[in-house]
């Protein structure tokens, strides 16, 4: 887990840089989710959703989360 944490500072940190970004916003979720934070992870995912909605593996993972 504190390998996960120190990804997601860097990945935070570059966020503020690049709020756009879709593909942080994504690895984010991913991130939250591996760390079993489901709602942060869902809450990333939908904000990248926003951004860009053209992308597949963001809707199966949002769809794996219904599922619990």
């Amino acid at each position: 887990k504190g390998k996960h944490q120190q990804a997601l500072s860097i990945l935070q940190k570059a966020e503020i840089s690049l709020p756009e970004s879709y593909q942080i916003k994504t690895m984010i979720g991913s991130l939250y989710f591996k760390m079993g934070n489901n709602e942060k992870a869902r809450s990333y995912w939908l904000q990248s959703m926003k951004i860009n909605p053209a992308q597949p593996e963001v809707v199966n993972s949002l769809n794996l989360l219904k599922q619990e």
